[in-house]
């Protein structure tokens, strides 16, 4: 099916509105139009951003599910290396249970760059009301450059509803 940018004039004209017959060229009934409505504006999905000046161990509260759906990723990265022996790992949880196979770690190793969460596909479902944590645990290291400004983001994408 084509998107809906806009309702064809006439499609509504006599009585098609009422017998749900299609109208013009456009072969789509108004209930088909309204379910193609719904299913957009029901799809889509969000992203929690959690930003962190200085490195300390934290657990934050990110968003709760507004439908059904699931955690699509998980990606942070620190904005000044982490020094010698320092590290933070940084878990995702709904209603208090992991959904990453294994805690994403920034460390001196992984630097600046943009380290991707492994997502557990067991467990990143999301229902509608769920509680879903960034939960950061930091150590600190040896060097004297700690590091700083992390930055985690949480993307989730919602099921179509009808």
């Amino acid at each position: 099916m084509g998107a809906i940018i806009e309702i064809p004039d006439g499609h509504f004209s006599g009585q098609r509105s009422i017998t749900h017959e299609n109208g013009g060229s456009d072969t789509r009934s108004l209930e088909q139009l309204i379910q193609e409505l719904q299913r957009s504006a029901n799809a889509g999905g969000a992203a929690a951003n959690s930003q962190q000046a200085v490195a300390a161990t934290l657990v934050e509260a990110a968003f709760i599910a507004v439908a059904d759906g699931e955690i699509s990723a998980v990606k942070a990265f620190a904005g000044t290396a982490a020094a010698a022996g320092e590290s933070m790992a940084v878990d995702v949880k709904i209603n208090g249970v992991t959904c990453l196979s294994t805690p994403l770690v920034l460390d001196d190793t992984s630097g600046t760059d943009v380290q991707d969460g492994a997502l557990d596909s067991l467990a990143v479902g999301l229902q509608e009301g769920d509680k879903v944590t960034i939960e950061r645990t930091y150590t600190a290291g040896g060097g004297p450059t700690p590091m700083a400004d992390t930055l985690v983001t949480v993307s989730a994408s919602y099921s179509p509803q009808v």
